[in-house]
């Protein structure tokens, strides 16, 4: 996906445990607002009452989110092999990590800002695919 200019709408992919349907369907953009700032969007749409949604709370960085409900973004540059993983969850929970390799010499970055997480339910019939625009 390139920053800014493409969105994509993909099946959301549930976590192996639980049993998958095609019942759902997530979009995802990401933007640079600024030189070094990033910012993601995420729409999930479907049955989300079969979807366990964390309470919101104040936001620490934690680990094991892909256990659970989260969404995440993976970077790196061009022709790189090192890349940076971005866990986020509707509690405000994060977390960031850098890998050498495709899941090779995972290492948690310091000096790293928390993340600005809005996480909203918008109403029944809305139409959620099109904030884009």
């Amino acid at each position: 996906m390139k920053a800014g200019r493409d969105s994509s709408c993909v099946p959301l992919i549930a976590h192996p445990s639980a049993k998958a349907d095609g019942k759902f369907a997530i979009a995802a953009r990401a933007d640079v607002r600024e030189p070094g700032t990033l910012a993601f969007r995420y729409l999930i749409g479907g049955d989300l009452a079969r979807v366990r949604l964390p309470r919101a709370k104040e936001p620490e960085r934690a680990d094991r989110l892909w256990q659970h409900t989260c969404v995440e973004a993976f970077i790196r540059a061009p022709g790189a092999a090192a890349y940076h993983e971005l866990n986020f969850s509707p509690s405000g929970d994060w977390a960031v990590y850098r890998f050498t390799g495709y899941r090779e010499g995972m290492s948690s970055p310091e000096g790293v800002w928390p993340p600005q997480i809005l996480a909203r339910r918008l109403g029944t019939g809305s139409k959620w695919m099109r904030p884009y625009g």
